[in-house]
């Protein structure tokens, strides 16, 4: 007689190898679970189960009536656990069901093999230990969870590695993904990566003059104006806007355009020495803005210029502008190419063109370089935001924003009044009206886009343009404009300027 062990996943693959070596006349002696240690060889054997048979090479194995086994002619000497030996019958062939046996044999072999495993492993499950390695193991869930979501929003694998080196060193087991706890462990990862938010430095006393340097199509000109509208008609502040992209021919009609509807001075220059000469008309209270024009890969000429006009106006606050929707190498070499730029902060536009936001984690970790403002869509006051940690693991994690927003500590008056405001339908705004038309709309109206720049007319409130005879727009002032605002508006217009013409 032959015995052999043979170790598989299940028993089914157990029975399988053994008719395969051993012939459909195997006899099963026993089968065991088995308990495998983890190591460097835990990829190379997955067996589970551990089934011990045998077959007799000289004669064939006979049973006589008492379920003893017997070889033709004479009894085996060898002695066979009488607890595990395999009843009368082609047991491994009924069980698999590809043998040629008769009905009733079958029929037995089937029930009795049933009954043989239910014994054999009938305590497998009663004596089975608590996995001492579940906690690794949901730890290494919660590690392999963060890098799918990481990498499926287009971060590079680098980047995902390091990351995933220090997260790991600060979870504890009973962490779970999606929890508020596990969205801190991660924001504190990225804090210790070296990534930051941080909003413009307005409290060291010196004149605020921003400039904003970045390839062209960014959205550069129409960030500032989000930044001059905020600045001018919520914080009330004094604005001027100046480009140096006066070369181009129409470049600085966008941003001119804007200025008279914002009702602020524009400048154009052309030279550093023009912008500085400029600067110096300019009340030293005034918040000015400097656009630039926009620079591509190989244009190095046009950046030696502006980097020497920005050193000559001496402009020392500058962000660098790029779009959400451009890919991490792109982002890369522009930050290269503006490398001998003063960048202080950066901001991302177009989030609202693209589904990953994998190239903003990419590119902070890379530059380390604080990032300060976010912008979405063509709206002037309700499309920008002041960036940080929390909202960028939110683009990265699908979360939706909170709505009651915790201001940091060292959050700025222009930041926390833009997060105050962002839930209202709209800002204390502006309105526009077109001298050859009797309706005034609002900024962000499709028929603003319309109206030639020599017809705008600009109303700070809807009262007044409504003493001025106009009608709202029953498009974009729908809801946020009514007849009985506009009374109360118009009179109280027509009581200070009764007051005013009587002093």
């Amino acid at each position: 007689m032959q015995i052999k062990r043979f170790e598989a996943r299940n028993m089914t693959e157990a029975l399988r190898l053994i008719k395969k070596e051993f012939g459909p006349e195997a006899v099963i002696l026993s089968a065991r679970n088995l308990k495998r240690e983890k190591g460097a060889m835990k990829g190379l054997q997955d067996a589970t189960i551990e089934v011990t048979a045998a077959i007799d090479k000289t004669g064939e194995i006979s049973f006589d009536s008492d379920g003893d086994s017997k070889q033709a002619g004479q009894s085996i000497s060898q002695p066979v656990p009488s607890t595990s030996l395999a009843p009368k019958g082609n047991l491994l062939s009924a069980y698999i069901s590809d043998g040629a046996v008769s009905a009733e044999t079958t029929k037995k072999s089937i029930l009795e093999s049933i009954q043989s495993g239910i014994k054999a492993f009938s305590g497998l499950g009663s004596s089975r230990k608590p996995d001492e390695n579940q906690p690794a193991r949901q730890t290494r869930e919660l590690i392999d969870t963060f890098h799918g979501k990481m990498i499926e929003q287009g971060v590079e694998e680098n980047t995902v590695f390091e990351l995933e080196d220090m997260l790991q060193r600060s979870v504890n087991p009973d962490l779970r993904w999606g929890t508020d706890l596990c969205h801190a462990h991660i924001l504190q990862t990225f804090m210790e990566a070296g990534l930051s938010f941080q909003p413009m430095n307005e409290d060291d006393g010196a004149r605020r003059i921003y400039g904003f340097v970045g390839p062209s199509g960014v959205g550069k000109t129409l960030t500032i104006v989000k930044l001059a509208a905020v600045y001018r008609h919520v914080l009330n502040e004094n604005v001027a806007l100046i480009t140096l992209d006066s070369q181009r021919i129409g470049a600085s009609a966008p941003l001119q355009i804007h200025a008279k509807i914002l009702d602020v001075p524009f400048h154009a220059v052309s030279t550093g020495k023009a912008l500085c000469e400029k600067l110096d008309t300019i009340s030293e209270d005034t918040v000015v803005f400097v656009d630039t024009p926009g620079v591509g890969f190989n244009d190095e000429i046009r950046l030696n210029d502006l980097n020497e006009a920005i050193g000559i106006a001496r402009i020392n606050r500058l962000f660098l502008v790029l779009s959400a929707s451009a890919k991490t190498g792109d982002m890369k070499e522009f930050s290269r190419k503006f490398r001998l730029f003063p960048i202080k902060r950066l901001i991302f536009t177009k989030l609202d063109e693209t589904k990953t936001y994998g190239c903003i984690l990419n590119l902070l970790m890379h530059t380390k370089i604080p990032v300060s403002f976010l912008t979405s869509g063509q709206g002037i006051l309700d499309s920008i935001e002041p960036a940080s940690l929390k909202r960028i693991l939110g683009l990265l994690l699908n979360i939706e924003e909170e709505k009651d927003v915790k201001l940091p500590s060292k959050q700025t008056h222009m930041e926390e009044t833009i997060i105050q405001n962002r839930t209202r339908p709209r800002f204390k705004t502006y309105y526009i009206a077109n001298q050859k038309s009797d309706l005034f709309h609002h900024p962000d109206c499709k028929s603003v886009k319309r109206i030639k720049a020599e017809n705008r007319i600009v109303f700070n409130s809807a009262g007044e343009a409504a003493l001025k005879q106009y009608k709202p727009c029953k498009h974009c002032c729908a809801g946020s404009v009514t007849e009985s605002s506009l009374d109360v508006s118009v009179n109280d217009n027509h009581t200070a300027h009764q007051s005013s013409k009587s002093r």
